[in-house]
């Protein structure tokens, strides 16, 4: 009777939970059939999801993560559809909305101020200086976003099938960004990615060579990628207790990554990876023998980066790029003598200080970034600050910078404390967390949804990852 009266209570709370999914798929069936129709598919799904060892959350992370990873070729070729993004984001908000519903999930100071953070964002959509709601909208998308899928995948319960799912769908997706950025590297770009490249009406050359862009949309979304990317490969090929095919098939991989890294010829990105790199080591170098073996591979990685220095540039890449690639590199040394870094300090971020100082609460969520650009209601015109932080200070004020920082703050206490339990995914994901604070010193890449995404998902799994079973236990019986 018991049993019975539990099963037909969970299967009305199940009807109920389906009937305003239903709904809404009847009227989307209507005003627009295709989304009617991949909602259905969705409902459809989940219960043979969830037979297969999927949660329904697991598979909506995973569908966000896969689609901002590889979604780039599609529009390259104008075959995305308009309401794609829409589906990647409704996959976002299934998950935050199934982490909502779920009462174990424990409180952490980083994910109440993420939270904080993301409510103000909200709020600074509806600020009175934006030309209109959707404009807010528009403009808070492109954090609010990346901030509910890093609570959603870093709190709250996911199956361990969960979790693997994660790590396989982000390391293929890097995979394949690898080889179309060496491709267009090393090859060059089709007729098909150059007109999309300029119809961005973005900064995509240096010199007369183009950025990379991988399977992303812009050369900055992949510039941003690649930073977080190299890090954590790099943490993967460093980790003690794997098998020679897990470091071998990492360390090819973090070798190419560290090319394309070089390739896609912004500086940012390559000062963030390298250091995001350094980061890794130290959090790795726990006894004498890791950091013998961290010692090792840094001297493997210098002969290897000598001997492809002095052997590619005849065979491989022609004279221009060899001769803009080593010119780009030595301005790293010299900022100082760059027109664009003279400009950031002279023009841009005096111009984004003074936008603080005019409006210390805020001049609304798409007031400055790519959104001022593309739109010609923008509050404050066109207004792109080059740096995040201020990026952030323009948008939301100083009550937002100082809910960002502190909620970077938190997440890198909390993943370097994991990180030194030698838990990997804690490791890789303190290496990302510092290469995106140091990238955004000179760059908007906390505004780029797509790999905002991926970071995000790096930055959840480490959030949530535990030490080996051995180490928790040692750690446990010192206590």
């Amino acid at each position: 009777m018991h049993v019975a009266g539990a099963t037909r209570r969970s299967a009305a709370g199940a009807a109920l939970a389906v009937l305003p999914v239903a709904v809404a798929a009847g009227w989307l069936a209507v005003h627009a059939p295709t989304l009617g129709v991949l909602l259905a598919a969705a409902v459809v799904a989940a219960p043979l999801t969830l037979a297969a060892g999927l949660t329904l959350r697991g598979a909506a992370m995973a569908i966000a993560l896969g689609g901002h990873l590889l979604v780039g070729p599609l529009y390259v070729q104008g075959r995305a559809p308009g309401f794609l993004p829409l589906v990647l984001d409704f996959a976002v908000l299934v998950a935050f909305g199934l982490l909502a519903l779920d009462a174990r999930a424990p409180g952490r100071p980083w994910r109440v101020a993420l939270l904080a953070f993301a409510g103000l964002i909200v709020v600074e959509a509806f600020n009175p200086l934006l030309p209109s709601i959707s404009y807010g909208i528009t403009g808070a998308r492109p954090l609010v976003v990346p901030l509910l899928l890093l609570v959603a995948v870093g709190s709250g319960r996911l199956s361990r099938r969960d979790e693997r799912a994660l790590v396989a769908v982000g390391v293929v997706g890097w995979i394949v960004n690898v080889v179309l950025a060496s491709r267009q590297w090393l090859v060059g770009f089709t007729g098909a990615e150059l007109a999309y490249i300029k119809s961005t009406r973005a900064t995509y050359l240096v010199g007369d060579q183009i950025r990379l862009i991988g399977a992303m949309r812009s050369n900055q979304d992949f510039a941003f990628l690649v930073a977080v990317a190299f890090p954590a490969v790099t943490a993967c090929a460093l980790a003690a207790g794997r098998s020679w095919r897990w470091r071998v098939g990492f360390a090819l991989l973090a070798l190419a990554t560290l090319a394309v890294l070089f390739g896609s010829l912004v500086r940012s990105g390559l000062v963030a990876g390298a250091l995001g790199a350094f980061a890794v080591a130290a959090a790795l170098a726990r006894d004498r023998a890791v950091r013998r073996r961290i010692a090792v591979a840094a001297v493997a990685l210098l002969l290897v980066v000598g001997v492809v220095a002095s052997v590619v540039p005849g065979h491989a890449l022609s004279q221009d790029q060899t001769q803009t690639l080593q010119t780009r590199v030595e301005s790293i040394f010299a900022p100082g003598q760059d027109y664009a870094f003279q400009q950031r300090q002279t023009r841009v971020w005096p111009h984004a200080v003074s936008e603080i100082g005019a409006h210390p609460l805020g001049a609304g969520a798409g007031s400055a970034g790519p959104i001022s650009q593309a739109r010609d209601d923008a509050p404050l015109g066109p207004l792109v600050p080059d740096d995040g932080y201020l990026l952030v200070g323009v948008q939301f004020g100083l009550p937002g910078v100082a809910l960002f920082v502190t909620a970077l703050l938190l997440m890198l206490g909390e993943l370097w404390r994991r990180a030194r339990t030698g838990a990997l995914a804690a490791v890789a994901a303190f290496g990302a967390l510092v290469a995106l604070c140091v990238a955004m010193v000179t760059g908007n890449f906390i505004s780029l949804v797509s790999p905002s995404c991926v970071w995000a998902v790096l930055m959840g799994l480490g959030l949530r990852a535990q030490p080996p079973r051995g180490r928790s236990e040692k750690a446990a019986a010192r206590r």
